[in-house]
């Protein structure tokens, strides 16, 4: 069974998984100190009663769109660092500043 991912001391209760997702982290440490390696992560929040976890939710984030195309399933959105996601993902888009 694969370890869960190492808790960050920068995002406390968040886990942080590599995945296809849109930020780069770059200075987040686990609780021992150890940097995380540079990467795509992906945040989830994990609610807990009792010790179990009840819920698990993505956290929303913000990346900036540097283009468009049209895939197979519909329009796709291309983020900095070059990650593809589906217009249908995205929430909300606003102008740049």
């Amino acid at each position: 069974m694969p370890s869960d991912p190492p808790r960050s001391n920068a995002w406390h209760e968040l886990n942080a998984e590599r995945e296809n997702c849109a930020h780069t982290l770059t200075s987040a440490t686990t609780p021992a100190g150890d940097k995380l390696p540079e990467g795509r992560y992906s945040f989830r929040t994990e609610s807990m009663f009792n010790g179990e976890i009840i819920s698990t939710r993505a956290v929303a984030a913000y990346s900036r769109v540097t283009e468009t195309e049209m895939g197979d399933e519909g329009a796709v959105l291309v983020l900095t660092g070059g990650v593809s996601v589906p217009a249908s993902a995205v929430e909300s888009l606003r102008e740049a500043r």
